[in-house]
């Protein structure tokens, strides 16, 4: 389509006026100066050109806002902010001609117009944060979520990429291809080209196979002069496609390889919260060194700081997938620096618990969801500084609470779904009276203020 072809000059068409209107204010403005008075001669030629190039950005510009999917309230905006500029352009250069006292001022409106339509334009074609993206946040994009298996596979790691990388194209601002990509059922509707994704088929599904293609295939998304997907994040959205591309399935429910295993555990990273901080020894420890880091993660383990500029870090197991005697023998290298272990969710059994025993500055253990036994609970002893545990979703029984007793330092257990007893909870709270016993089960109440809290039954000891 004829109009179509001639909007898709706009780009080519904008700049023209821009460089050769800017470059006429400078020299007007240079031409009050009397070593440069020469040049004034040059003012009147540049304002006539950059007028009827504004002229034709705003013909242009209409025929591309029709033929392409844009927000309508922005277009609208930026189109009268063109068409603005390219009158006020026009006024100047007849203003310049007839020597008009205040052609000075009409100048600066017109630099003004330029700045503001060309920024607004900026904003429609790559985002309303554009420019200040790089200020807003000097941290990494990456969402932090801090029990990653619980996680809403859609909401807390696609979405997240998609907004990052799509939805400059693909969003409320712009839609390319009258595609969006910034609510489950546009992506679900599809473009102009139909569907983008088929569920449980990402090699059937356009929105993997365009990002797979080399970025000098003009079908390749997102174009090469955007910021491109990571290996990772393709890998994710891959597997979140091949799992059915569900928009409410939570992580530990989907089938993930070792790999993706490994990609998700990268999402604990980020500043500990105050919580964790408090979790802090006052002793100083060297770092871990480079060679049993790069082991650790080639066996899958994540290894982060607790806080940023930190030696001691925080361990998850999620990736690993095989636990076997060289994870844990290089876990025991750093027993030093290790303040946590995440082993929900994964094979660990009872005697690799005691092969950890070294680990005596551990103080948060989490082994929801595993195989973990009344046999592993007696082995927690040797975890001395050990404040919070987590055994949710595993086999352990009243029997092996009086193990913990023997954990001084225990502040807070998480015993949601086992079989431990109303009578075995309450005879651990005699016996360690500071203890918090989270046994999940909360209630909402009926919300009297909007102020009302959520919170945990109440243990009986008598």
């Amino acid at each position: 389509m004829m109009s179509v072809f001639i909007g898709r000059f706009h780009p080519v068409f904008v700049h023209l006026p821009i460089g050769i209107l800017l470059f006429a204010a400078l020299l007007f403005f240079a031409s009050k100066k009397q070593k440069f008075e020469a040049v004034s001669t040059a003012v009147a030629p540049a304002l006539g050109v950059g007028a009827l190039f504004s002229i034709l950005s705003c013909i242009t510009g209409y025929l591309l806002s029709i033929s392409d999917a844009y927000n309508e309230s922005i277009v609208f905006k930026h189109q009268w902010l063109g068409i603005a500029t390219a009158i006020t352009s026009i006024v100047c250069y007849i203003a310049h001609q007839k020597k008009i006292k205040y052609v000075g001022l009409l100048i600066i409106l017109l630099t003004a117009l330029i700045i503001i339509t060309g920024h607004n334009g900026g904003n429609l074609t790559h985002g309303e944060d554009y420019l200040t993206a790089p200020f807003s946040n000097t941290k990494s994009d990456k969402k932090v979520i801090a029990n990653i298996n619980e996680a809403v596979v859609y909401k807390d790691v696609i979405e997240p990429i998609l907004a990052a990388k799509c939805y400059s194209c693909h969003g409320d601002s712009k839609q390319k291809g009258k595609l969006r990509l910034d609510l489950p059922n546009y992506i679900i509707e599809g473009g102009e080209e139909g569907k983008v994704l088929t569920p449980y088929q990402p090699g059937s599904s356009e929105l993997i196979n365009r990002l797979l293609l080399p970025t000098s295939n003009e079908e390749h998304m997102p174009p090469k002069e955007k910021p491109q997907l990571t290996k990772d994040e393709v890998a994710l959205l891959h597997w979140w496609i091949e799992s059915g591309a569900s928009f409410t399935e939570v992580v530990k429910n989907t089938k993930q390889t070792a790999a993706i295993k490994g990609v998700l555990a990268a999402f604990s990273t980020g500043d500990a919260t105050t919580a964790e901080q408090t979790l802090l020894p006052a002793q100083k420890v060297s770092a871990i060194s480079s060679d049993v880091l790069l082991a650790l993660s080639k066996e899958g383990v994540a290894i982060v700081p607790i806080v940023n500029g930190s030696n001691y870090v925080r361990a998850n197991l999620i990736g690993v997938e095989t636990l076997g005697a060289n994870t844990f023998q290089l876990l025991s290298k750093i027993s030093d620096q290790l303040l946590q272990l995440n082993a929900s969710f994964t094979a660990i059994k009872d005697e690799q618990l005691s092969a950890l025993s070294s680990c005596k500055q551990l103080k948060q253990l989490e082994l929801n969801g595993t195989s973990i036994t009344n046999k592993g609970l007696a082995s927690l002893e040797a975890f001395e500084n050990l404040e919070i545990l987590s055994i949710t979703q595993t086999k352990t029984t009243a029997e092996g609470i009086t193990s913990l007793t023997k954990l001084k330092k225990l502040k807070k257990v998480y015993l949601y779904k086992t079989s431990f007893t109303s009578a075995a909870i309450a005879q651990l709270k005699q016996k360690m009276p500071g203890l918090r016993i989270d046994t999940g089960g909360y209630k909402l109440p009926i919300l009297i203020t909007d102020t009302t809290e959520a919170k945990a039954p109440e243990i009986k000891t008598n």
